[in-house]
């Protein structure tokens, strides 16, 4: 991503072309988190057995699993956000504070990991996990604005726009 939009956003934003660079930038880098999704997705689905069976025998209890669990992730995504924005961030010339787009990226993958975490919860096999990714990762590349202003979908499905976290990520 960075070599293909090599300081695409480095100009200053005067007209139209240079705004849309830097904002197609901005959300080529955002979609580039949900490389972090069917990992994450795919861990808890084939870990939950093994949970199920500890659970049984007394090793561990559920607030100390969902702790660790949620310790590990972020861990996880933190470092996978870090490497992802440290290259993206200064190659396509993005005009922001780094810290600020960094604690975003983080705070939407984060917000992405648990969406896909509560999904892969009703799913008992990974094949079907598999098929509930792209429901959770369409919806949120349509519904946050960037192809269609929130403001302008109809207002029967605006409701879902605001529960997507790329539109609060976008924005």
């Amino acid at each position: 991503l960075g070599l293909a939009y090599l300081q695409v956003a480095n100009d200053v934003i005067e007209d139209s072309t240079a705004f849309q660079a830097h904002v197609g930038g901005v959300f080529l880098a955002f979609l580039g988190s949900i490389i972090t999704v069917p990992g994450i997705m795919m861990d808890f689905v084939e870990q939950r057995p093994l949970f199920e069976r500890e659970y049984r025998t007394h090793h561990y209890g559920i607030v100390s699993h969902a702790f660790s669990k949620i310790i590990a992730d972020f861990l996880l995504i933190a470092i996978q956000c870090s490497i992802i924005t440290f290259t993206c961030f200064w190659t396509l010339g993005l005009q922001s504070r780094w810290w600020y787009f960094i604690l975003n990226f983080t705070s939407f993958s984060f917000s992405l990991a648990s969406l896909s975490i509560l999904m892969s919860s009703v799913v008992t096999d990974l094949s079907m996990a598999k098929e509930f990714i792209g429901l959770a990762l369409f919806p949120q590349t349509l519904l946050s604005g960037f192809f269609v202003p929130v403001s302008q979908l109809p207002s029967f499905i605006r409701w879902s726009a605001y529960a997507m976290p790329l539109t609060y990520a976008f924005r």
